[in-house]
Formats: structure tokens, C-alpha cells, sequence
């Protein structure tokens, strides 16, 4: 192999590099923003279900309130 090919093959390598770079940061961005919409996601799920269980507990409240009475 003389030095022409091996610098053929080098600029090859050189632009394969380059490009798998280009994936790699775009393979963390979006895992940096799926990790955005699971965090918001949980804050999303955990304050619906923290609703829905206050509601629960005062519906309870009153309707044990109601059946003493009679």
C-alpha cells in the first residue's frame, strides 16, 4: 500500500469519525430530553394521584360524617 492509498483510507477514517461524533452527541441530546419528559411525566402522574387520594380521603370524611348521624 503505498502513501496515497494510505492517506485515501485515513481521510475516510478521519470522516467516519467525525460523522459517528455527530451521532454520538445527538444520541445524549436526546437522551437528555427524554429524561426531561420522564421527570416531568413523574411530577405530572404523582400530583394527579395525590389529588385524586385527597379527594378520595374527603369524600370518606363527609360520607362517614353523613352515615353516623343516621
Amino acid at each position: 500500500m503505498n502513501e496515497s492509498e494510505l492517506a485515501v483510507k485515513l481521510d475516510r477514517i478521519e470522516q467516519q469519525l467525525t460523522e459517528l461524533n455527530r451521532e454520538v452527541v445527538q444520541a445524549i441530546e436526546s437522551g437528555k430530553s427524554a429524561h426531561h419528559r420522564i421527570d416531568d411525566l413523574k411530577r405530572d402522574i404523582c400530583w394527579t394521584l395525590g389529588t385524586s387520594v385527597t379527594v378520595v380521603g374527603i369524600f370518606a370524611s363527609v360520607l362517614t360524617s353523613v352515615l353516623s348521624r343516621m
